[in-house]
């Protein structure tokens, strides 16, 4: 049909590709943090930097590409990682409100509905689309899918890369041009979790909502807990909010994979699941949410030591609940 052969087009579709390739490559184990790079391989270098700028992450400081930076940009390949970004985000609001589930073909996983969605908007949208007429095939798709339950947290996505509500490219899909970034959001959706300000139910609320900075994507205040040794055999004894795990260890495995391993644990227990507790590990490090009041190890080989996070420009409200030891409070999810 020759529908991505100029423009605006012809760039969402190297930004298509990149999209695929990260999510059918995928991993449990990612985290939105992590740096995704595409073509290293083929450069000669797996570990480089590879054939884009930036790498693609959730995390700005890594990434910094907004809508603006397509008028800048060369037609198609760098225009085109702008809107990768867009829809690595919109893949990572997902997977946060779904979970990861390995099985392609028939999980119900957030990575699974962001495939469906992208899929979906392919055909929904016009002939030569416009990022904006992109983007909303993107928010057609969800309403047809799911009667627009994830209609915030796509807002969401979209809104941090510049594309918000109030967001504007020329009408002419043949122009890179007359871009008007917007990091706004539909009037029922300006009060979620992730836009910096704490509202009622949050615990804290910085606006990065990267795991392992102090603020968890769900708005709920981390803890973290660094483990170091290597394990001689025996046991982590951890109680969160209330429940108690005991997590074995095995004679050689690094803190690391200690660490890896009581995140699994804690991400699979049904009662901590319906608490809204989560877990996740970085190298010797483990981050939860959820109050974590006995962490006791029954091994030789590892120690710990518990890294309080203070949430990163959070909101003073918050820094004083977290102080008081308060209970958490639930999260507003959308």
């Amino acid at each position: 049909m020759n529908c991505l052969d100029v423009g605006q087009g012809a760039s969402m579709g190297e930004g298509w590709s990149d999209f695929f390739a990260l999510v059918f490559t995928a991993m449990a184990s990612d985290l939105p943090g992590d740096q995704r790079e595409i073509g290293s391989y083929v450069e000669g270098n797996p570990n480089g930097p590879g054939i884009r700028t930036h790498p693609y992450t959730t995390d700005l400081l890594a990434n910094p590409l907004t809508f603006i930076d397509v008028e800048s940009r060369s037609v198609p390949h760098a225009v085109g990682t702008v809107w990768a970004q867009m829809l690595w985000e919109v893949y990572w609001e997902l997977v946060n409100a779904y979970g990861f589930d390995s099985d392609f073909y028939t999980g119900s996983g957030g990575n699974n509905l962001a495939i469906q969605l992208v899929v979906d908007a392919l055909k929904l949208q016009a002939c030569d689309p416009t990022f904006i007429e992109a983007r909303d095939a993107v928010l057609a798709a969800d309403l047809n899918e799911t009667g627009a339950a994830n209609e915030c947290s796509l807002w969401r996505a979209f809104a941090k890369r510049g594309i918000g509500d109030a967001a504007a490219i020329s009408s002419n899909p043949i122009l890179v041009s007359g871009v008007v970034e917007d990091f706004g959001v539909p009037a029922q959706c300006d009060d979620f979790c992730g836009d910096g300000t704490l509202d009622t139910g949050e615990e804290c609320d910085d606006g990065n909502r990267i795991a392992g900075d102090g603020c968890a994507a769900s708005c709920e205040a981390e803890s973290a807990h660094v483990f170091s040794g290597t394990a001689s055999g025996g046991n982590v004894r951890l109680v969160v909010d209330g429940v108690t795990l005991v997590v074995p260890t095995s004679a050689g495995q690094s803190a690391a994979q200690v660490a890896a391993n009581i995140a699994a644990a804690i991400n699979a227990d049904p009662t901590l699941i319906g608490l809204g507790v989560t877990a996740a590990s970085s190298g010797d490090t483990l981050t939860t949410t959820g109050d974590v009041t006995t962490l006791t190890i029954i091994d030789n080989g590892l120690a710990p030591n518990s890294v309080p996070l203070a949430p990163a420009a959070a909101p003073l409200l918050g820094l004083a609940l977290l102080a008081l030891g308060l209970r958490r409070l639930p999260a507003r999810r959308f």
